[in-house]
C-alpha cells in the first residue's frame, strides 16, 4: 500500500476518532442497548464506550502515521473496525424487523466498514 493511501488511512482514523468526541449524541445512538448490558457496570456505561473508541480510533490512527508501525496500526485499525459491525448488524436487523423501508442507511454503514476493514488490512500487510 502507498504511503498516501495509508496515511489518507491514519487521517480518517484520528478524525473519527475525535467525532466521537464532538458527537457523542450520534455515536451513542450506534451503540446496541443490549451490549452495555454485557460488561461490567463502569464499562457498561454507553459514555464510556463512546469515549474508549474514539481513544482507539485516535491512537490506531496514529500508529498508522508512523511508518515503523503502521503494520500493527492497519491490522489493529481492521480489528477495531470489525468490532463495531456489531453495531451496524444490530441496527440492520433492527431495521428488518421493526422499519423495513429503512434498511438504507444499516446497509450502506455495513458495506462501507467492510470497505474499511479491507483498507485497514491492505496497509496492514504492505507494511510488514
Amino acid at each position: 500500500m502507498n504511503d498516501i493511501a495509508a496515511i489518507t488511512f491514519g487521517i480518517f482514523m484520528i478524525v473519527s476518532g475525535a467525532a466521537h468526541f464532538l458527537f457523542p449524541a450520534y455515536m451513542r445512538r450506534l451503540i446496541p442497548s443490549w451490549m452495555t448490558g454485557l460488561l461490567p457496570p463502569l464499562l457498561g456505561r454507553v459514555e464510556f464506550l463512546v469515549v474508549a473508541s474514539g481513544v482507539a480510533d485516535i491512537v490506531v490512527g496514529g500508529l498508522i502515521l508512523v511508518p515503523q508501525a503502521r503494520a500493527v496500526g492497519g491490522w489493529a485499525a481492521a480489528g477495531l473496525v470489525m468490532t463495531y459491525l456489531v453495531c451496524h448488524v444490530d441496527a440492520l436487523t433492527r431495521s428488518f424487523n421493526d422499519h423495513p423501508r429503512r434498511l438504507g442507511g444499516p446497509t450502506v454503514r455495513l458495506a462501507v466498514n467492510l470497505g474499511y476493514i479491507a483498507w485497514a488490512i491492505a496497509i496492514g500487510w504492505t507494511a510488514a
